[in-house]
């Protein structure tokens, strides 16, 4: 049996300003159909904010869908991701962020289920990396976008490998473009992490690959600390050094394990040292005013870091 499911049945959290949803229920299975034509003259006619909320709503379902039937019949789970993308690819034009966390949530649950191709998913990347590559977006959205694809990247297991590399290396030139200081600095480093995580993998089966990977995280960690050092001359923007000088804790840590790695090891110590003696710089320049409180911070942090005996956690966004 098939209905025409309310707004209010389907998607509570959605207030009720229309009757009605384009969205159709088959109660037996619980799969979505969305009509493409009615979906289309609804989104054309409804304000911005209604066009959000109800096409970040059926995306969301559709995929909860998705991951909640992984065993369902091939052309079931065709429907449904025609109807995710047909959603998905109104909402950009509303909603560019939600819009590409949503395809990355796609590419993660598409690459764990084994009706899936790995080269669909991989689509999906492709798709989202198309997003980011608009630089008149708001540098912090494009962050935002890039951290999340960076955490998607270490999920996935059938992806091809040069594939994989291919995308790091494209999400790295996106973190570069990024013109607010802090969020390059905040992209590149969890692009160096990646690439150490990277050499952690390929170290069991290809010396020559972990090898290149400690190399790239080395070229994006330093790349880091050049845009840190740049703009990091005044107090208030000493927090960048700290983020760059965690990063690098990780890094060593993860490096200190892997034989081979010693020549790139040594050179990012060295630049280590070269972040700590940043900071002191600022401490002799500003002292301990009132207005430095940030440099306070920082330099406590700094040294709290580097007398921990443990090996420190990957930096997240959150810490």
């Amino acid at each position: 049996m098939v209905r025409l499911a309310t707004r209010s049945n389907l998607f509570p959290g959605i207030s009720p300003m229309v009757h009605y949803s384009v969205v159709w229920l088959d109660v037996s299975t619980g799969i979505i159909f969305l009509s493409s034509t009615e979906l289309h003259t609804w989104v054309m006619d409804a304000s911005t904010e209604m066009k959000r909320e109800v096409l970040l709503a059926c995306s969301a379902t559709v995929l909860s869908l998705l991951a909640r039937r992984p065993t369902t019949s091939i052309w079931d789970r065709q429907q449904l991701w025609q109807r995710f993308h047909g959603a998905c690819s109104s909402l950009v034009q509303v909603d560019i962020l939600q819009a590409a966390l949503l395809l990355l949530d796609a590419a993660s649950l598409a690459d764990a289920s084994p009706l899936d191709s790995a080269a669909f998913a991989g689509d999906l990347l492709t798709q989202t990396l198309v997003l980011v590559e608009d630089e008149s977006l708001d540098s912090r959205v494009r962050r935002s976008i890039l951290l999340r694809f960076i955490d998607v990247l270490r999920t996935l297991r059938r992806l091809e490998e040069d594939r994989l590399i291919r995308l790091s290396n494209q999400l790295v030139h996106q973190a570069t473009t990024l013109w607010v200081p802090a969020d390059q600095c905040e992209a590149l480093c969890a692009a160096a992490c990646l690439y150490v995580y990277y050499a952690q993998v390929h170290i069991q089966t290809k010396a020559d690959a972990a090898l290149r990977d400690t190399e790239r995280a080395l070229d994006c960690w330093e790349q880091a600390f050049a845009t840190a050092r740049r703009v990091a001359i005044v107090a208030e923007r000493v927090h960048l050094l700290l983020d760059v000088y965690r990063a690098s804790m990780y890094m060593i840590a993860v490096l200190r394990r892997l034989s081979f790695a010693h020549l790139v090891l040594d050179e990012l110590r060295g630049q280590h040292c070269c972040c700590v003696a940043q900071v002191q710089q600022l401490v002799r320049r500003y002292g301990w005013s009132a207005h430095a409180q940030p440099l306070r911070l920082a330099w406590a942090r700094m040294m709290r870091l580097s007398a921990l005996d443990e090996s420190p956690a990957e930096p997240s966004p959150e810490s």
